[in-house]
């Protein structure tokens, strides 16, 4: 069976950051381009119902999504994988759930710029890849040249792994909101873009 540790970096490093954030970033992203490909968008938006409200009720269910996604990956990975922490369970979860909301705000953002479910794959290492190489996921943020390092710290992945490691060490709260606040506020920039981006249709 695997070791504590390994568990641990499993399910928060490779799990809260990359499943939780790539699922939604696709679901979102897919979701969104078919409404606009089936000419359900622009129907909505032909309503009294502006781009930044229809966003807002996407993010409202992607968002829902994501809590589920997150709590899941979260329990199974205490319950399960028998991930040990010191009152640290609903830290753990706020920042799964906050990753898992990147990751949707992402995928609705990207969705404007593209115009086949393929493309978004191809958007996908562009928004996603980099953050994984570049967050620390594999090489430790410290490791790195000083110009990939200042690239990192702007990287919402990074606060997010940062707070994981912060939860790991059990790092005084206040430490770890603050990590997990940056990957809120990032979300909320991102659905900010998507709503000022968002077209009626693709053509």
């Amino acid at each position: 069976f695997l070791k504590q540790k390994t568990a641990y970096e499993i399910s928060t490093r490779d799990w809260s950051s990359d499943v939780c954030s790539s699922d939604l970033f696709l679901l979102a992203s897919i979701g969104t381009l078919k409404e606009r490909q089936s000419g359900t968008l622009e129907r909505f938006l032909t309503t009294p119902m502006r781009k930044h409200e229809f966003i807002l009720g996407y993010a409202l269910a992607f968002g829902f999504m994501a809590v589920i996604q997150a709590a899941v990956t979260m329990n199974f990975a205490v319950y399960v994988l028998g991930l040990t922490l010191q009152d640290n369970y609903w830290t753990l979860m706020g920042a799964g759930i906050a990753n898992a909301i990147l990751g949707m705000s992402l995928g609705l953002l990207a969705s404007a710029f593209a115009k086949t479910e393929f493309q978004v794959i191809q958007f996908m290492p562009a928004f996603v890849f980099p953050q994984i190489i570049l967050g620390g996921l594999f090489i430790p943020v410290a490791q790195m040249p000083d110009v990939l390092r200042s690239v990192s710290d702007w990287l919402p992945l990074t606060h997010s792994l940062k707070a994981l490691n912060d939860i790991a060490v059990n790092a005084p709260t206040s430490d770890i909101l603050t990590e997990i606040w940056v990957v809120v506020l990032v979300a909320v920039a991102a659905l900010l873009l998507g709503s000022l981006t968002l077209r009626k249709k693709t053509n």
